[in-house]
């Protein structure tokens, strides 16, 4: 079964993927799975839409503490404490994807918003691919002004997915100053399904001026979907951009 599996990996695995484990199936406990954070020599793990409840919210982070040679890490439509997540990155890890279930929306705490923001500003974590699809992300003020220094200081990024959000669906909450906060790196920006510009038309200019500064963008998606309606479209500043 499960536990026994991971009683036997070696702690050299490098990869591992455990994405859609029922946790409740064939006697796997959390103690089980906390053995993970004895895999001192993964660079990529996966434990997307694993059936944790909210009392195991905290062992992600536990985990993660002692797996400094990791590189990538997907927790997607996983139920975590992103506040202890984050304050766990380490300066290997070049992939992080928390995009999550709608029924989550994990930064909806603006804590764990901040938490995310003021971990990207480690000048030793240098990420290129960052996933924050349907994260609930622009209804705090502070988290936005937090997460917009994050982002500036990724100066390596190149894809970033910010898809699905809240951006723009309240205004003064400074999202015009995460949109400004985009790094010039990026080759890959999705920031489709926001209603951005419906609240404060300086959200389409600052986002216009960022992606007029990508010279090496190659892939961007930022149109509206359903009830969200989408500025972009009917802006001169960004079409010109």
């Amino acid at each position: 079964d499960i536990e026994r599996i991971l009683a036997a990996l070696p702690s050299s695995i490098t990869n591992l993927n455990m994405s859609y484990v029922d946790h409740t199936d064939n006697g796997f406990s959390i103690n089980s799975f906390s053995r993970l954070g004895y895999l001192t020599g993964l660079q990529s793990l996966d434990v997307s839409r694993i059936a944790f409840s909210s009392y195991h919210n905290n062992v992600i982070g536990q985990i993660l503490q002692n797996l400094f040679q990791l590189r990538e890490l997907r927790l997607r439509w996983l139920y975590t404490n992103l506040t202890q997540v984050a304050q766990a990155l380490k300066p290997s890890l070049q992939l992080l994807d928390l995009s999550c279930h709608p029924s989550f929306n994990a930064l909806n705490d603006e804590e764990n918003q901040i938490a995310l923001g003021m971990a990207l500003q480690n000048p030793f974590l240098h990420l290129r691919y960052l996933y924050l699809e349907n994260m609930n992300i622009g209804n705090s003020s502070q988290g936005n002004i937090e997460l917009a220094q994050g982002l500036r200081a990724q100066t390596n990024l190149k894809v970033l997915d910010l898809s699905d959000n809240e951006l723009g669906y309240s205004s003064n909450v400074n999202v015009h100053v995460l949109l400004r906060s985009l790094p010039f790196s990026l080759t890959s920006l999705d920031v489709s399904v926001n209603p951005i510009g419906s609240q404060d038309s300086f959200e389409v200019t600052e986002l216009s001026r960022a992606v007029k500064n990508m010279s090496g963008l190659i892939y961007f998606k930022a149109g509206g979907q359903n009830h969200y309606f989408n500025a972009l479209g009917k802006s001169s500043d960004f079409l010109q951009a």
